[in-house]
């Protein structure tokens, strides 16, 4: 018995470790998950039409106007391109940051930089996207939020 508990926990770690626990959200599940935030979906695609690597573009907007903003795109690839334009740009900001923190594998990539003032977020898992960037004092807020997404 003891033996395949640690088998059990042996497997669990190992898929914690290379990002296999998570998975890419459809826009419709995005777009349930938000609204248990009393957060506003508005469904921006139409600004993207196009831009034919994104599929659906889904804004969710709080009460408080921070945003996150959710992207399904047509492959991998233009989520990599799509993620790597995010980053680069929050690279300009990085020396201000109290924290930054960027996590990469085949199917998840992750970057999450805070400085006094701004809370960044992108993260891309598959061919998805999520996009935060909102005043550091909603950053619990929006944690809660992206911990449900599991973003």
């Amino acid at each position: 018995m003891k033996k395949y508990i640690i088998i059990f926990v042996a497997i669990i770690s190992i898929f914690s470790l290379t990002g296999c626990s998570k998975r890419a959200l459809s826009k419709d599940k995005f777009e349930d998950i938000t609204s248990h935030y009393k957060l506003k979906i508005i469904d921006v695609s139409n600004q993207f039409n196009e831009i034919n690597d994104i599929k659906s573009a889904t804004i969710a907007e709080s009460m408080d106007l921070w945003k996150m903003e959710f992207y399904v795109l047509e492959s991998v690839d233009a989520a990599k391109n799509m993620f790597n334009n995010n980053y680069n740009k929050y690279l300009d900001a990085k020396a201000l940051s109290l924290y930054a923190d960027k996590t990469r594998n085949k199917k998840y990539e992750e970057f999450t930089l805070i400085n006094e003032e701004n809370y960044m977020h992108v993260c891309r898992i598959k061919n998805t996207l999520l996009y935060v960037s909102a005043p550091a004092s909603y950053k619990i807020d929006i944690e809660k939020v992206i911990r449900a997404l599991k973003y």
